[in-house]
């Protein structure tokens, strides 16, 4: 749909040659101009990249800390090099502006907790790799929490 210029034709006149190919409409009629996008949270407490897509929900903790809950594969998502989870740079100022205080991954063999200044400190990444400019935590400043189960007892653990 072709969009009315703020000073020109109105919605009667755009809406009349939207219908014909960008060939045929008057030089007078701007061509469509770029959508503004941004990540945000909706009113049901999910926070939506600038797509559209739910990147996770926002939930409060016992201690009343506003936390950023995202569930991910570790072999789809972890970064291989640096080791380090990334997050969509426009989502993590969302979440900054709306008081979020800890971000939590949960995966299949782990959760990772950490604050979400971690991501705007000296330590973090700023890197773009094909999806959009992204800041990534290196995976040695996440707390790492292993799911239950069984699992094998250190050699000198105390049972």
């Amino acid at each position: 749909m072709v969009r009315p210029h703020a000073r020109g034709a109105g919605r009667r006149a755009a809406g009349r040659w939207a219908r014909l190919p960008q060939l045929y409409r008057p030089a007078s009629l701007p061509a469509d101009p770029p959508p503004v996008l941004a990540a945000r949270i909706d009113p049901r407490g999910r926070a939506r990249l600038a797509d559209g897509r739910v990147a996770g929900r926002l939930q409060r903790d016992a201690d009343g800390i506003l936390v950023f809950l995202a569930q991910r594969d570790e072999e789809r998502h972890l970064l291989r090099q640096p080791p380090a989870w990334a997050f969509d740079a426009d989502l993590l100022d969302a979440l900054a502006r709306a008081g979020v205080q800890r971000v939590c991954i949960s995966t299949a063999r782990a959760t990772y907790t950490a604050p979400l200044a971690e991501f705007f400190a000296s330590t973090a990444l700023l890197l773009d790799r094909g999806h959009g400019v992204q800041r990534a935590v290196p995976l040695g400043l996440w707390r790492v929490q292993p799911r239950g189960g069984p699992r094998q007892l250190g050699l000198f653990a105390e049972v």
